[in-house]
């Protein structure tokens, strides 16, 4: 039996609302930064700072709010720089060709960005799980020379409790020895960190059904 001390603490959701909201200040930084060339600049351009935060908000946010940027992007030049302004009117072929030149740019760079982030991700993975491999083969090589010299069943059992507990900072570690009657068991080698020793004779039935399966996954 083992207790995790922090079970459930590193659920990880795959959905955030704020990287809406982050995606949402890229986009007005974005926009404060154009109004700020418009002396140099003019109504040329209009949308050279909206691709940086399509990237960015692809890479630290995704997709989902990189397509936002590059919606508001679109909305924000044509409403405010490009004239006329307050219009989504495009008045000439130049026009829909900077138009079209901004929404493929934007999709080449959502793509690009989301499989970098992706691989970035598998890589990540990749490493954590080796760190996980080789903290697993320590973990084992200290089992191994800690127990090759004990011969006592109880100090084994009590020696594995104490270094698995260790290992996985688990609150309790524990060996049960169920009785014929498969309701009384005996906790024995107990490795209790921050919480009362369960060491000594037990009976399922005083647990409740729940406990009784979960001892028993």
């Amino acid at each position: 039996m083992t207790v995790p001390k922090n079970s459930g603490s590193n659920l990880v959701r795959a959905h955030r609302p704020w990287r809406y909201g982050v995606a949402l200040l890229i986009t007005a930084a974005a926009f404060a930064v154009r109004l700020a060339l418009n002396p140099w600049f003019g109504h040329e351009v209009p949308f050279i700072t909206f691709f940086p935060a399509v990237a960015l908000s692809v890479w630290y946010a995704g997709i989902g709010p990189a397509v936002m940027v590059m919606a508001l992007g679109y909305l924000a030049a044509n409403l405010f720089i490009i004239a006329p302004r307050y219009s989504l009117y495009i008045a000439n072929l130049s026009l829909l060709a900077l138009h079209v030149v901004y929404f493929t740019s934007c999709a080449l760079i959502i793509l690009l960005g989301e499989l970098a982030r992706r691989r970035g991700e598998v890589a990540e993975s990749s490493a954590q799980s080796l760190r996980e491999s080789e903290r697993r083969h320590r973990f084992l090589l200290r089992l191994d020379d800690a127990l090759r010299p004990l011969a006592e069943p109880q100090e084994i059992k009590g020696t594995a409790a104490q270094l698995l507990g260790e290992h996985l900072q688990a609150s309790q570690v524990a060996y049960q020895e169920f009785a014929p009657d498969e309701d009384t068991f005996t906790v024995v080698g107990d490795f209790a960190s921050g919480v009362p020793s369960m060491a000594g004779h037990h009976r399922l039935s005083t647990f409740g059904r729940e406990a009784l399966q979960l001892l028993l996954q």
